[in-house]
């Protein structure tokens, strides 16, 4: 038995071996069942050779280009030239200025922004000069938006206003309103964009407006059951003092009958009203008796109008009226029944004035008016009445002079742009205003 084992052991050896042989001899490419067929069947069934490819074409030789000159280094541009520049207005004594209003420097002095609570405000850089403005100081100096840092507008000191109320005896006159009726700044400062506070006297009359803007005022005292009185021109000088003493006058009192200008009747029951056009309230009034007469007192001394009305008449402005301090002045009143669409009618020349800086100018003519007939044009700028200057008057005193009972006469003079200053003579007539359409 183990000499067969030995056996097997040796022809399983031999077969391994042979095997061996065989793999590595054989044809790989030749299936193992065409191996013992004729040469040319195996011809036949070997492949055709591979042919070699054609070889790439070269690329082409690079295009030379021309080289652009080298550029000077420059910084990249800014993306947002037109920035916000911070800063910050304060007062002149370095406390922050809040609301003020920071207004171009250029003759068209635009406000272009506003300070907030604590004086700080934001601009364009590209604004150009400004400078900054407040009620109670005076500007400050002009100043471009810088880039770097914190730009600082200084307002420089206001000035003082202080005065006192009194009667014609010179007594002073507690608790008088007194009132800014107007302002003009200095010249080359920006206009103010608020008017100072009311003040009220104390038991001595006394008033003092601090910290107010540079400038000229004009002022009004008024009392209840008292004339008004009044002071022009007080000029203000940036960091000084202006004293001012006003002057309650007495009073004057306007009498007169009013009747129908249809049958001469007395119109009873007709309201009296003195029209002061520089008060803040009502004016005085009165109203008529059984026999049409009236008597208001208290009016303000100088030239006023009264406004006579009715339900039954047309109301009427009666102007031109001359009084005196202490004194009486008679007018008498006649009354027409109104019409469908008339509103009212006055004595004058019917003209509209306004205001133009520091000229009065004719705003517009009324159709077939006294002012139109006599040679008025709009755009004349008025430069005296009656040979009296107006420079420094208020529009309502200067509306006025020029009204008056009808069928007097008024000269004018006008400066026409153009052809210089031409005297105008104006008949008054009595002017009938329609209703609105």
């Amino acid at each position: 038995m183990r000499r067969w084992g030995w056996i097997a052991l040796g022809l399983l050896v031999v077969a391994t071996i042979a095997a061996l042989v065989w793999s590595l001899t054989s044809d790989p490419e030749r299936p193992a069942a065409l191996v013992d067929e004729p040469e040319q069947e195996q011809a036949v069934s070997k492949p055709k050779p591979l042919q070699p490819k054609p070889p790439a074409p070269a690329p082409p030789p690079p295009v030379a280009r021309p080289q652009a000159p080298p550029r000077p280094f420059a910084p990249p541009a800014d993306p947002n030239p037109l920035r916000l520049v911070h800063g910050s207005v304060v007062t002149p004594d370095g406390q922050p200025a809040p609301f003020a209003q920071i207004v171009t420097a250029d003759t068209q002095q635009r406000v272009v922004s506003v300070s907030d609570a604590l004086g700080q405000f934001d601009v364009a850089s590209d604004v150009g000069p400004v400078v900054a403005s407040h009620e109670n100081f005076g500007p400050s100096d002009p100043s471009t938006p810088q880039h770097t840092g914190h730009w600082l507008l200084a307002l420089h000191p206001g000035g003082k206003l202080v005065g006192r109320v009194v009667d014609t005896q010179g007594h002073g006159v507690a608790q008088t309103r007194v009132i800014v009726t107007q302002f003009r700044p200095e010249p080359g400062s920006p206009p103010a964009h608020k008017r100072p506070d009311l003040q009220v006297t104390d038991a001595e009359g006394r008033f003092e407006f601090a910290s107010v803007k540079p400038g000229t005022y004009d002022l009004r005292a008024e009392l209840a059951g008292r004339v008004p009185g009044t002071s022009n021109g007080i000029s203000v000088l940036r960091g000084g003092r202006a004293d001012v003493v006003i002057t309650l006058p007495l009073g004057a009192s306007v009498r007169g009958r009013v009747t129908s200008r249809q049958n001469g009747q007395p119109v009873a029951n007709a309201q009296v009203l003195s029209a002061d056009p520089q008060a803040s309230g009502p004016g005085a009034t009165a109203t008529t008796d059984a026999d049409g007469r009236f008597e208001i007192k208290g009016v303000a001394p100088g030239r006023v109008s009264l406004r006579v009305a009715h339900p039954e008449y047309r109301a009427e402005l009666v102007s031109g009226i001359e009084v005196a301090d202490g004194a009486a002045a008679q007018r008498d009143v006649t009354l027409v029944v109104k019409q469908p669409g008339e509103h009212f009618a006055f004595q004058g020349i019917g003209a509209s004035l306004r205001r133009d800086g520091d000229a009065i100018v004719v705003g517009s003519l009324m159709d077939d008016s006294p002012a139109g007939r006599a040679g008025l044009v709009v755009g004349d700028r008025i430069v005296a009445v009656d040979r009296g200057g107006v420079e420094g008057m208020q529009l309502p005193q200067i509306v006025e002079r020029i009204r008056g009972e009808a069928g007097s006469a008024v000269l004018i003079e006008v400066d026409r742009p153009g052809q210089g200053r031409i005297t105008i003579q104006v008949q008054r007539g009595e002017v009938v205003v329609k209703d609105p359409q």
